[in-house]
């Protein structure tokens, strides 16, 4: 399909689902003037990066019980720790394909990316660093009640 009859239509659709998926993020615990919509076209090139980027480094993989705080996870408070009061990330979820990603405070994000994925319809999760650092991925399954955690980072 041509990408940009493809982008229309993915907008058309995201137009649909854009109250939806902003309420994912505020009913997780962030506020509207936390998030910062990042729009779909640029969504995609920062996407596109991302997946060029992290393609030959090594994935660390960590499963929680989903009832712990973030900063139960070694991988999450692995860095976390790191993070400058300053720092942004983008947060999203699997419908970012239609309504684009947020930028939000890196610390935030990590505060409240556990809700994120257990309030989304897929149950997942994705912070990525605006500078590239890190990229996390975060699966609730739900039958288990576990979190599955997936760090990329340099």
């Amino acid at each position: 399909m041509n990408k940009k009859l493809d982008l229309l239509l993915r907008k058309n659709i995201g137009k649909q689902k854009a109250v939806l998926y902003k309420n994912v993020f505020k009913n997780s615990g962030f506020n509207d003037d936390e998030l910062e919509l990042v729009l779909l076209e640029n969504s995609e090139i920062i996407i596109d990066k991302l997946k060029g980027g992290y393609s030959d480094i090594k994935r660390v993989v960590e499963i929680i019980k989903a009832d712990l705080l973030f900063i139960d996870s070694d991988l999450m408070r692995k860095i976390y720790l790191k993070l400058s009061e300053n720092s942004k990330c983008y947060i999203y979820t699997d419908d970012y394909l239609y309504c684009g990603i947020y930028k939000v405070s890196s610390k935030k994000a990590f505060e409240l990316a556990f809700n994120v994925a257990k309030i989304d319809i897929q149950n997942t999760c994705f912070l990525l660093d605006t500078d590239f650092n890190y990229s996390i991925l975060i699966n609730y399954i739900e039958e288990t009640n576990l979190l599955d955690i997936q760090l990329w980072s340099y």
